[in-house]
Parts: structure tokens; sequence; C-alpha cells
């Protein structure tokens, strides 16, 4: 039987395809796409908690720190929109309700009422899918601005460096 120079060494002296993982390039924490995609992913994990951490924490990341910061705000923005979608759905379910003839519901309204019902949980899709996006481009070590909040986390904490959100 014939041996191999690398038998008695394991993964040392083989190709790249032989080794269980490429342990030349591991996920480290702080890397700062890492990061990224965490601060993106946080509206699953920990909403707004984990991405203003992560804010807080990467000062010497400007890329990682410019998605936590778009990604706190966004997260801010949901929260509040969490409270005024539903407040809003009630004010539609009342107003038909008790009408000058006590309470009763129409028929089109009897037709609105599961739609309002959903309204609260449909808000939070949009916000969903841009996180996703958001994290499926910063993994990519692409910049990515998010719409619309992009502008507004410029203005609350001032620009970012030049390179870390460009597009």
């Amino acid at each position: 039987m014939q041996t191999f120079p690398h038998e008695d060494r394991p993964h040392e002296d083989r190709p790249h395809e032989d080794r269980p993982h490429d342990a030349t390039s591991p996920i480290r924490l702080h890397d700062p796409r890492v990061l990224a995609v965490l601060a993106h992913l946080g509206a699953v994990l920990l909403p707004f908690a984990l991405p203003f951490a992560l804010y807080l924490t990467t000062k010497r990341e400007p890329f990682a720190r410019a998605a936590a910061a778009q990604a706190a705000t966004l997260q801010a923005f949901v929260c509040l929109l969490s409270y005024v979608a539903p407040a809003l759905a009630s004010l539609l379910w009342i107003d038909p309700m008790w009408g000058a003839e006590g309470p009763y519901l129409p028929p089109t309204f009897q037709a609105y009422l599961p739609i309002s019902m959903m309204l609260p949980f449909a808000v939070h899709l949009p916000f969903m899918i841009v996180a996703i996006v958001g994290a499926i481009r910063s993994s990519r070590g692409e910049p990515y601005r998010i719409p619309l909040i992009g502008g507004v986390v410029e203005r609350l904490f001032g620009a970012f460096p030049r390179g870390a959100m460009d597009e």
C-alpha cells in the first residue's frame, strides 16, 4: 500500500477541494461586511437594538457603521409604523360600527374587516424585503442606500466618509 505525505497531517498538502472548508478565509465577526449583514438582519433578530448597538460599536468601520445607521433608522421607522397602522385600522373599524343607528356593520365593511386586520402585518413586508436586499448587498461588499431612509440618515448622523455608501 502506498502512503501519501499528507495522510499523517490532515488537510495539509491537499488540494483546496479536499478541505472541509477554506481555512485561509474564515468568517470573522469584526469583518465590516459581516457587521453590515448583521445590522440589516437585525430586523429579524433584535429590531432596532442590534443595529443601534452595532452603530455605537463600529466607529472604525465606515461601511458597517453606515449600514448600521441605516438599519437602525429603518427599524425605528418600522416600530413607529407598528403603532400607527393598528391605530389607523381601529379608526376604520370604529366609524362604521357606531353610526346613528347604533352598532351596525354595513356589508361592504364586513368584507373590508379582514383586510384591515391584516394591515399591521402587511406594513412589515416591504421593510423585511429591504432588509434582506441590504443584507445580500452588504455580504457582497456593495454599498446599499435604503430608499427614502438614506437621505434621512445622512441628515441625522452626518455624511458618511467617502466610499462607505457611494453607489
